[in-house]
């Protein structure tokens, strides 16, 4: 269930679309570092097999993250980007819901 922008989402002028973006890749890429590096890992334990490619392989992958994570969390400019946050489906009805009150209540004064 993909979260829903509650604008039109702009990587290039849009700083917390872009700011949401960099860190979902980072999840991301978090987690397809993690699945892949343990079934190796495991595989090559299950097999009594020597792999020397595979420490290289993971460390390498790790720097690689370290890298895009110092990126993301620390260097990247996100100053002028508002609050705004993604939806999710199960809250999509509850801000539309929000919006319809809040749009009655302007008219009714």
């Amino acid at each position: 269930m993909p979260p829903y922008w509650p604008r039109e989402p702009d990587r290039k002028n849009d700083t917390a679309f872009r700011r949401f973006g960099d860190r979902v890749n980072l999840a991301f890429n978090i987690a397809i570092y993690s699945t892949v590096t343990t079934a190796l890992w495991f595989f090559m334990l299950l097999q009594y097999r020597d792999w020397p490619w595979l420490k290289g392989l993971t460390l390498g992958w790790l720097g690689v993250i370290v890298i895009q994570a110092i990126y993301v969390l620390a260097i990247a400019d996100y100053s002028d980007a508002d609050d705004t946050k993604p939806i999710f489906k199960k809250d999509k009805d509850k801000v539309a819901g929000e919006s319809d009150e809040s749009s009655e209540g302007e008219g009714s004064g």
